[in-house]
C-alpha cells in the first residue's frame, strides 16, 4: 500500500495583503524624517505622523501605497530638485544630497522586503517583525489627587527626553504651560537648565539636580529599571505634585500614532489650576449656583468634569510634541480630527 505523503501548506504572511492595509515599519533618524517633511507634495496626514516622531531613530507605520508615494517623491526630487523647491519654506530647503540618497536607499530596501513578504518569504516577514520589535513604547499613568475625585491619564510614548516627557505630562491633564517644573525619580530630580527664566533652574547653582534634556526615558530605565517613586510637578510648588506610575514597556500598535492617551477619567480645566489647592478651590466654586460665584471667576464654557475623551487628549499630545506652528504647517490648516 503506497505511503501517503503530506502536502505542505503554503505560507501566508500574517499582515493583510491589500496594499492599502499592509503596515510596514519605516525606521528613520530624525534628520531623514526632516528631509521627507520638505516635500511640498507630501500627504498632510503622513507628514503629521512623521513629524510627531520627534528626534532620534524611530519606526513609523506606513502603508505600501504611502511607501511608494514617498519613493516617487524622493526620486523626483533627487533627479529634478529645482521644480520641487518651489513653495518650500526657507528653513527647510537645505537637503544634503547624502541624506537624500540615504532616504532613497532605506525606501528601496523596505520596498524589496515588502515584495518578498507578499511572495510569502519567511525571512522577509521575520526581518520586518524584528524592525517593529526594536521600537520601545513606554507607558505612564499620571494622577492628580486631592479633595476631589482623582484625575488620571494613561499615556504611551516613544523614547524621548525627560523634558519632552514633562510636556506630555502637563498636556495630558491640564494643558498648562510649564514653568519651573520637575520630574523626580527615586529621589533624583530632573529640571530644565534655564538661566533666564525667574522660575527656572540655573544648574550652576542647584546642586544635585540633573538636566532633563540630557536624559532619555530609555537611559533612565536602563539605569534604574526598578524605580518605584515617580513624581511630576508642572510648577515649582510642592502642592502641584502629580503621582506618576511607570508601567514599563508595551508592544507597539502598528496602526497607532504616538504619543497617545489610552485611558483616563474626568476632565480638568485648562491652564491655571494644576496646583492641588487651586483646583480644589475651582471645583468648590464650580459647584455653587451661578449667582453665588465671584464676579471675577472664570470657567471654560465647555467644561464638564465628567467629560473625558482620550482622542482629544491624544490629539493635544501630538500637537504639543511638534509645536502649534509646525503642526499647522504640516496639516495645511488647523482642524480637529
Amino acid at each position: 500500500m503506497p505511503r501517503k505523503t503530506r502536502t505542505k501548506e503554503p505560507f501566508h504572511p500574517p499582515q493583510a495583503k491589500r496594499r492599502g492595509q499592509l503596515i510596514l515599519p519605516l525606521r528613520l533618524p530624525g534628520r531623514h524624517r526632516e528631509t521627507l517633511l520638505t516635500y511640498p507634495s507630501l500627504d498632510p496626514r503622513l507628514a503629521r505622523r512623521l513629524m510627531v516622531e520627534g528626534e532620534g531613530l524611530h519606526t513609523t507605520g506606513i502603508t505600501r501605497d504611502e511607501l511608494e508615494h514617498l519613493y516617487e517623491l524622493s526620486y523626483e526630487i533627487a533627479t529634478n530638485p529645482e521644480e520641487e523647491e518651489r513653495g518650500v519654506p526657507d528653513q527647510w530647503r537645505a537637503r544634503p544630497s547624502g541624506v537624500l540618497s540615504a532616504v532613497i536607499n532605506t525606501l528601496e530596501d523596505l520596498i524589496s522586503l515588502s515584495d518578498a513578504q507578499e511572495r510569502g518569504d519567511r525571512a522577509a516577514v521575520s526581518k520586518l517583525d524584528a524592525e517593529w520589535e526594536r521600537e520601545k513604547i513606554y507607558q505612564f499613568t499620571i494622577m492628580l489627587r486631592g479633595d476631589f475625585p482623582t484625575i488620571w491619564r494613561r499615556i504611551q510614548v516613544k523614547d524621548c527626553t525627560l523634558g519632552k516627557l514633562a510636556e506630555f505630562f502637563a498636556e495630558a491633564i491640564f494643558r498648562c504651560h510649564l514653568s519651573g517644573h520637575q520630574i523626580e525619580v527615586d529621589g533624583q530630580t530632573y529640571v530644565e537648565d534655564c538661566r533666564f527664566d525667574s522660575w527656572g533652574y540655573d544648574l550652576r547653582f542647584y546642586q544635585g539636580y540633573r538636566d532633563e534634556s540630557q536624559v532619555k526615558i530609555g537611559q533612565l530605565v536602563r539605569l534604574s529599571p526598578h524605580a518605584k517613586e515617580w513624581f511630576f510637578s508642572p510648577g515649582p510648588f510642592r502642592t502641584a505634585r502629580h503621582d506618576v506610575w511607570f508601567g514599563g514597556t508595551t508592544t507597539i500598535d502598528r496602526r497607532a500614532v504616538y504619543p497617545r492617551c489610552v485611558a483616563g477619567e474626568l476632565d480638568a480645566p485648562h491652564g491655571r489650576y494644576e496646583d492641588i489647592g487651586a483646583h480644589a478651590e475651582f471645583m468648590r466654586v464650580w459647584r455653587l449656583p451661578i449667582e453665588q460665584r465671584p464676579s471675577n471667576w472664570r470657567c471654560p464654557p465647555d467644561y464638564d468634569p465628567e467629560k473625558f475623551s482620550k482622542e482629544r487628549v491624544s490629539y493635544a499630545l501630538r500637537r504639543s510634541s511638534v509645536g502649534y506652528s509646525r503642526w499647522r504647517m504640516a496639516s495645511g490648516q488647523y482642524r480637529r480630527r
